[in-house]
C-alpha cells in the first residue's frame, strides 16, 4: 500500500462518523478521482462490514459508479455556455470564450466553445495561459 492510499484511507476513517449514504456523501475533487473514491468506498464498507456503494460518488463503474459521471460536469458547462450564446444571438459578443479550469469538464466545454466562438482560452490550476493556437477556430 502506497503513501497516497494510506493517507486517503486514514482520512476516510477519520470521516466515518460524519459520512454515509444517509448523512453526507463525499465526491471527488481536484487531484482525486475514481481510484481515491474506490479507497474511500472500500474503507467505509470494511468498517460497517458490508458493501455500501452509496457512500461516495465518483467511484469506478465496476464498483457501482455511474456511467457518464466523468463527463457530466462538462456537459452541464456545455449546456450553460450554449444557453448564454443563444441569448447573445448564437455567438459570444466578442467571438471569444474563456473557461476557468480543466480536467473532466474541459473536454466537453471545448466542444461547445468550438460551436459558438472564434477563439477559446482556457486556464488551469497552475496558471492562466491562453491556448490560442490549439483552440482557434474559423468563423
Amino acid at each position: 500500500m502506497g503513501e497516497l492510499e494510506r493517507i486517503t484511507r486514514r482520512y476516510a476513517t477519520e470521516l466515518l462518523p460524519v459520512i454515509g449514504p444517509d448523512v453526507d456523501i463525499p465526491a471527488p475533487d481536484m487531484g482525486t478521482g475514481e481510484r481515491e473514491m474506490a479507497w474511500f468506498y472500500d474503507t467505509y464498507s470494511q468498517s460497517v462490514g458490508y458493501a455500501v456503494p452509496a457512500v461516495v460518488t465518483g467511484k469506478p463503474v465496476a464498483l457501482g459508479g455511474t456511467v457518464g459521471r466523468q463527463t457530466a460536469t462538462g456537459l452541464g458547462v456545455v449546456f450553460a455556455i450554449e444557453s448564454a450564446f443563444e441569448d447573445w444571438g448564437g455567438r459570444s459578443k466578442t467571438g471569444n470564450s474563456s473557461c476557468r479550469g480543466s480536467a473532466t469538464w474541459a473536454r466537453s466545454s471545448r466542444t461547445s466553445c468550438m460551436r459558438a466562438a472564434r477563439r477559446c482560452w482556457r486556464s488551469v490550476t497552475s496558471g492562466a495561459m491562453p491556448t490560442r493556437t490549439d483552440l482557434t477556430f474559423p468563423r
